[in-house]
């Protein structure tokens, strides 16, 4: 991200998490003028607050059931359960004691609320997966609405027409409650890919970037801007020139948007006929409405660590069965490939008391502890089964971090136990097949790929870890490193095309989960090499199946 000055217009690089070009003027959304309601003059604060707690969070649930429907009105369901999401981020007990646990330190209910929030909002910032760093914005808009509901400060924001709308970082419902119409496009400093306000964005149709270094001078308010997210950058007073090339833009992808549209429901193959399974990840039971929207033709990554991580216990064995079929029974029938419990280096749960490894990436982590803790293990594989015996229900197993047959073979005399345990109980009425996979995320699986595809029913390449290990280097190293983490590296691809040659030889279908799915720059190449799946955010859905009908 970088400057380029051209006399009196400037660019400004970014990152996209939408696409589109836009026109408008320069609005600056401070969005953390939202901390004049964390301000306080009083610190006598007495035990009697945290029942203004309790009335806080009452009103806070009544706004979002609010924006809830108010969204479900005029946006759709998908967008909605972003809202409902948060609703139940609110309604987790966890976040009550820990409220309560600081009001005892603090003795003051305003700073109680910051430090309780904030201290979930850190410990989501410092994980790996971008997944759970994309939630921190959730956890500050809850932090936003109790604030405000133990005020009366109002957050409603006056939009002027045609706004190029610059912040920080923007929540969900902060983006819902602005006027649409208004928004020409949004410009954040900050922001994560895969958070609900790029989901919103996406939706919503308004070309966005985040981590883009724009100033936040008052002086900038009201300027002419381009925004051309394909590009991935801002232009300040552009020329006349460049205004009339943006609207041209405008007018192509509006087309382009309507052909899109009518990929919706075709089978993904090329021209040659070779079908491609077009699946989507997802990190929550919400996520896969957003899955259906996009038309993906299943879930190739369902994460399941957002039950374990931020919680006091792990989720029962009713709260995963019901997790886990409300996502099977949403995909109606269509494959869900739910992977176990991936939980270490920097994804934490403190009930586990897991060591502290001088190397998390390569410490103990997501099946090592899974076929340690066989409690942990087979309530989840329970929860698994069960829900794959529900009608509807078409699911399959992932086991993570494999990097030897034993561990495939232990995992699966667990699920052949769990089955029986489940038909003698009478907790299901059938011994449901349901397939069981691995992740390819180390050169040591790689390397016995043949013997692992003897055991399993597929493979599916996690290219992120798997990139890491091959160059040593960890994904999220200093600045320093950048330069060497090469994404297209030919001992990464070499590594590819073992995997799906071990996997044809053997008969089993091989895909990829990881961001490099995505890379439509080597769509071709994982067709060519005998990969059949590809699985990506919900937003490269489309863009991706378009690509895969082009090719020969």
């Amino acid at each position: 991200m970088f400057y380029v000055w051209y006399n009196s217009r400037m660019e400004i690089f970014g990152q996209q998490i939408s696409q589109g070009v836009a026109i408008g003027e320069l609005y600056l959304f401070d969005s953390f003028a939202y901390s004049k309601l964390s301000s306080t003059e009083n610190s006598s604060l007495t035990a009697a607050d945290m029942d203004a707690y309790t009335c806080a969070k009452e009103k806070a649930l009544d706004a979002l059931s609010k924006l809830y429907e108010k969204t479900l009105a005029q946006v759709g369901e998908e967008e909605a359960q972003i809202i409902d999401a948060q609703r139940m981020m609110l309604l987790d007990t966890d976040i009550d004691d820990a409220v309560g646990e600081a009001f005892e330190r603090e003795h003051d209910l305003v700073k109680a609320i910051e430090t309780a929030l904030e201290g979930f909002a850190t410990s989501f910032e410092t994980l790996e997966d971008e997944y759970f760093r994309a939630r921190v914005a959730d956890i500050r808009d809850i932090k936003v609405h109790l604030l405000q509901a133990l005020s009366s400060v109002s957050l409603e924001i006056e939009l002027p027409d045609n706004a190029v709308v610059v912040a920080d970082d923007i929540s969900p419902s902060q983006t819902l409650s602005l006027d649409r119409k208004k928004i020409a496009a949004f410009i954040l400093r900050k922001g994560s890919p895969i958070s609900h306000t790029a989901i919103l964005a996406n939706s919503l149709g308004i070309p966005a970037l985040i981590n883009t270094p724009i100033d936040n001078k008052q002086e900038l308010v009201g300027k002419t801007v381009v925004v051309d997210s394909i590009k991935e950058k801002v232009i300040l007073d552009p020329t006349l020139q460049e205004i009339q090339t943006a609207k041209k833009c405008i007018l192509e992808l509006e087309k382009v948007r309507k052909q899109a549209d009518h990929l919706r429901g075709k089978v993904t193959k090329t021209k040659s006929g070779k079908r491609i399974k077009l699946y989507a990840n997802i990190g929550s039971v919400d996520d896969v409405h957003i899955a259906v929207k996009a038309d993906a033709e299943g879930i190739g990554l369902f994460r399941t660590e957002f039950m374990f991580i931020g919680k006091s216990t792990p989720p029962s064995l009713r709260e995963q069965f019901e997790a886990y079929k409300t996502v099977a029974q949403a995909m109606s029938g269509r494959q869900v490939i739910i992977r176990v419990l991936d939980i270490g280096a920097d994804k934490v749960a403190p009930y586990l008391n897991l060591e502290e490894g001088e190397n998390p990436a390569l410490g103990y982590r997501a099946i090592r502890i899974l076929l340690d803790d066989e409690e942990l293990f087979k309530t989840q594989l329970k929860a698994i089964y069960m829900a794959a015996a529900e009608p509807n229900c078409n699911i399959a197993i992932m086991l993570p971090m494999i990097t030897s047959t034993w561990e495939v073979e232990k995992s699966i005399s667990c699920c052949k136990e769990v089955q029986e345990e489940l038909f003698n109980s009478k907790l299901v009425q059938k011994r449901t097949e349901v397939p069981i996979g691995i992740m390819i995320e180390t050169p040591a699986s790689v390397l016995i790929a043949d013997e692992l595809a003897k055991l399993v029913s597929f493979f599916s390449v996690g290219t992120n870890d798997l990139t890491q290990y091959t160059l040593a280097i960890d994904r999220q190293g200093s600045q320093k490193l950048s330069k060497y983490y090469n994404p297209h590296h030919e001992a990464l691809f070499e590594l590819l095309r073992l995997t799906a040659s071990a996997a044809t030889r053997n008969g089993i279908w091989a895909g990829i989960c990881g961001e490099l799915a995505g890379d439509l720059l080597c769509t071709q190449n994982f067709i060519d090499w005998g990969f059949t799946e590809l699985s990506v955010s919900p937003q490269k859905v489309l863009p991706l199946r378009k690509q895969i009908l082009e090719i020969d």
